[in-house]
């Protein structure tokens, strides 16, 4: 995850930017102009370990509270929002672009 994906074939890095704006199953290159297939579904992986996770924060800090003011609750949505929203930004580095089957004639 540390890294920006590449080209399976020439190894082009991509940029968040141009990760981003990937429209369909298969794009072309822009260096070397080969076909290959972006998987995107791997994105919901962040975003279901965040969304898990400040469930269990969010049960806990109601399960072990006697009394929770409003302050307390504002500031647990605050920090659900800004956490859902850290896991939807790093989602792009879940992106896999893979070489593409060519078909045999």
């Amino acid at each position: 995850m540390s890294r920006m994906q590449q080209c399976p074939y020439c190894h082009t890095i991509y940029r968040y930017r141009d990760i981003i704006g990937l429209k369909g199953k298969v794009q072309t290159c822009y260096h070397c102009q080969k076909k290959f297939a972006v998987r995107k579904w791997y994105r919901c992986i962040p975003v279901i370990i965040a969304c898990i996770l400040m469930t269990v924060v969010n049960l806990v800090v109601f399960h072990t509270s006697k009394d929770i003011n409003q302050g307390t609750f504002i500031v647990l949505i605050l920090t659900d929002a800004a956490v859902i929203l850290l896991s939807l930004l790093t989602a792009p580095f879940f992106t896999r672009l893979v070489k593409t089957a060519r078909r045999q004639k």
